[in-house]
């Protein structure tokens, strides 16, 4: 077991606690930054915090979202809006036609697109 100082009495950390690995997020984020510090343009969509400034058009649809109230989380899969507007313009896995409800969650991370 592992132990480390918290305040000022020492915690011991069980086994189970010491087998939890890495974040493979944290190692996708310093590969990328190993990456630029090399002069290598990468775009990092890995933590959730990109490296480059939001577009305006962005800006202005999260702004009027605001103004319209729409502030609140929504289901995993996102709304129906977003899935049928989403699915015009990405190709369908399969031929046959379906409806927005059953068209695939669009995720707000790009992590779990990605891993």
């Amino acid at each position: 077991m592992s132990t480390f100082s918290a305040m000022t009495r020492p915690v011991q950390l069980t086994e189970r606690i010491n087998r939890i690995g890495p974040s493979a997020t944290m190692a996708a984020v310093a590969e990328a930054e190993k990456l630029r510090q090399a002069g290598i343009d990468v775009v990092d969509m890995t933590a959730g915090e990109p490296h480059f400034t939001t577009p305006e058009h962005i800006k202005e649809a999260a702004i009027a979202a605001i103004r319209g109230n729409f502030s609140k989380y929504t289901a995993v899969g996102g709304t129906t809006e977003l899935r049928t507007r989403s699915s015009s313009v990405t190709p369908p896995i399969s031929a046959r036609p379906t409806s927005a409800r059953k068209r695939a969650p669009r995720w707000a991370a790009s992590t779990r697109c990605l891993m």
